[in-house]
């Protein structure tokens, strides 16, 4: 922590945390004695004029907040010194004073200064309570234009959370996070808190995402993956290229394609090491959580480690090395932790489903049309999917340019049917 934010921050723990929530009590070495029904000083009549002797309020809280109203305006923050209480559990009287009001016993920077400045209330016989004593005086200077920084006027409120919850869930690192709430809110002033308390009410709320069910939804699609697995085993690519989080673990998915032409998540795996064993027992773990079928060919990044591995535990499968696509670049950064990691797997998973649903929609919804006379065309609309058909399409327009004939009589070959292929365009003039 640098110094400026010592200033800002030292005791905070004693007022109000960056929750807004009152805290505990600030004990100091003097002792007030009984309240005695004087006030010090000179009380203002302008718009900060704060408690004067002999006010009354329904509770404490309704004094607190309108001492801390006033400490705002003026520019100090409030703190809750101590309370008697008398013959039982309720308190006969309470001091709010100035956060400064701390005797300095330290001889590096802190706020403390001894400031006298404070307001003492009594418990009155109608059960409501009266200001019995009033100090105005402050030995050190008021600052009211930078008032919102103490740690007594700053709290997240709930909007605020929401907010950045959301932007949490949603993937936007907390620096970008924290910069378009301030935008939402037109500046940093507006916040009501610091920039520093909003990254720390992010990173605790990270702690306390997972809910119930969590767990048991992320079992559920596993099944799902080896559901889909039955059907797109043919060719799958295996990816350790785009995630090396904080904790230096990469993360290797398994990926396939449906029939929507869409990446499809197979199995992933968070890896210590990336030598050959280590791929050894990914593979092994894999294939048996999806009922030890291999795949006909996998596609792999160019890794010395990889094709050994491949070769003895899948010597079946067909392996090419190409480059690929990461499956959760979106989501995943390399500051990500395993929890955030889960948390923005399901929300990955949540995404691809839904894009899946959609193209499953564009394929049952809508009726496609021939764009030819060939009976085939009518049996590929059947069978295959509109993303996948569109594809096709693309490669049958080619035909219409084509000209088929067969051969002459000295390129037959018994038991085998040639034809040949040209180029056919028609120019209208």
């Amino acid at each position: 922590m640098t110094s400026d934010d010592s200033l800002l921050n030292e005791y905070e723990w004693a007022d109000v945390d960056s929750y807004g929530s009152f805290n505990n009590d600030v004990h100091l070495d003097d002792d007030d004695e009984e309240p005695d029904g004087e006030y010090y000083g000179e009380a203002d009549n302008d718009e900060g004029a704060g408690p004067i002797s002999g006010m009354q309020f329904s509770d404490k809280d309704s004094l607190f907040a309108f001492y801390k109203e006033h400490a705002r305006l003026k520019g100090f923050s409030v703190v809750k010194r101590n309370s008697n209480k008398k013959g039982g559990d309720i308190a006969s009287y309470v001091t709010y004073c100035c956060d400064r009001a701390r005797i300095r016993k330290i001889n590096f920077t802190t706020k403390s200064n001894n400031c006298k400045a404070r307001v003492v209330a009594v418990l009155d016989d109608s059960g409501c309570w009266r200001d019995s004593k009033v100090v105005y005086d402050h030995n050190h200077d008021l600052l009211p234009s930078i008032s919102r920084l103490m740690a007594g006027h700053r709290s997240v409120c709930d909007s605020l959370k929401r907010d950045l919850v959301a932007h949490n869930r949603s993937g936007i690192r907390p620096s970008k996070n924290i910069r378009l709430v301030e935008l939402q809110r037109g500046g940093s002033q507006n916040l009501g808190c610091t920039p520093k308390d909003c990254r720390n009410f992010i990173l605790k709320s990270r702690n306390f995402e997972m809910q119930e069910g969590d767990a048991q939804s992320l079992l559920n699609f596993f099944r799902e993956m080896q559901a889909a697995y039955e059907k797109f085993y043919d060719a799958i690519c295996f990816d350790t290229t785009y995630l090396v989080n904080r904790y230096n673990m990469p993360c290797a998915t398994f990926v396939g394609i449906n029939h929507h032409r869409q990446s499809i998540l197979l199995g992933y795996a968070l890896m210590s090491h990336e030598d050959i064993d280590s791929y050894k027992l990914v593979f092994r773990i894999w294939l048996e959580a999806i009922g030890n079928v291999h795949p006909d060919a996998i596609i792999t990044d160019q890794c010395q480690s990889i094709k050994p591995a491949i070769t003895e535990v899948m010597p079946n499968t067909i392996h090419r090395c190409k480059g690929m696509h990461a499956f959760f670049d979106e989501y995943i950064t390399r500051q990500s932790t395993l929890k955030m990691f889960v948390n923005q797997y399901e929300l990955a998973i949540r995404f691809k489903h839904e894009k899946e649903l959609e193209a499953k929609y564009r394929s049952k919804g809508f009726q496609i049309v021939c764009e030819s006379m060939f009976k085939w065309e009518e049996q590929a609309i059947q069978c295959y999917t509109r993303t996948v058909y569109e594809f096709f399409k693309t490669q049958l327009r080619k035909f219409y340019h084509c000209e088929v004939s067969s051969p002459g009589d000295h390129q037959v070959v018994p038991g085998i049917e040639k034809f040949i292929v040209s180029d056919y365009s028609v120019i209208k003039k």
